[in-house]
């Protein structure tokens, strides 16, 4: 028969002692609640509780138990967009390119962290302004990060593909937590870019007799 003894919560240094003392026998430690930004390991940890593990001074058994929790992860996925020559409208003997919007290959992104990305005990996992990743969108127009720890990050277009107009600009991408069951999550970033234009001067030059 399976018994639930107590809910017992871990402090601020991550560690818990039952507040009172478990008569020997086996038992079963399994964690229901991760801290946040971490992934749950419901995954039972089976301990046991002998006279033979007790302390010769005080007659108390202590046992040590220990469980780990994976920090939650991220990943930033970049879908391309821009206007790419479709099909030639006719009208009145006038022929007019038309164009749709449709996503690009070859497009290159850098991320840089915008912050010390910190996990909650303390660590920190990457410094400020430090490059994460760089990724190249593929056929249809999507590049995926590797995994990357939640916190804020700074996308950059360091190469537009060819034919389109880089414009340098940054964007904002926060990875947030998305809850204890959920071992990686994913933030989606949308990047339009303008085709290159052209401008033709045309002049007419009429010759006299």
């Amino acid at each position: 028969q399976v018994t639930t003894i107590h809910t017992f919560y871990t402090n601020s240094e991550g560690y818990l002692i039952t507040p009172e003392k478990l008569p020997y026998g086996d038992y079963t430690l399994v964690e229901v609640q991760a801290p946040y930004g971490y992934v749950l390991d419901s995954t039972p940890i089976p301990f046991t509780i002998t006279q033979e593990n007790s302390s010769t001074d005080t007659g108390v058994t202590v046992v040590k138990v220990k469980a780990r929790d994976m920090a939650q992860k991220g990943v930033i996925e970049i879908t391309k967009t821009g206007e790419v020559f479709a099909s030639v409208n006719e009208n009145e003997g006038i022929y007019s390119p038309v164009y749709e919007t449709q996503n690009l290959a070859n497009a290159v992104f850098q991320i840089y962290a915008a912050e010390d990305i910190t996990t909650l005990d303390g660590t920190v996992r990457v410094q400020q302004g430090e490059l994460v990743d760089e990724i190249t969108t593929g056929e249809n127009g999507i590049a995926k990060s590797k995994q990357l720890y939640l916190g804020k990050y700074t996308v950059i277009e360091n190469t537009a593909p060819n034919g389109y107009v880089n414009s340098n600009e940054q964007y904002d991408v926060e990875l947030t937590y998305a809850g204890q069951n959920v071992s990686v999550t994913n933030t989606d970033l949308s990047v339009y870019n303008e085709r290159q234009r052209v401008t033709v001067s045309l002049k007419k030059v009429l010759e006299e007799n």
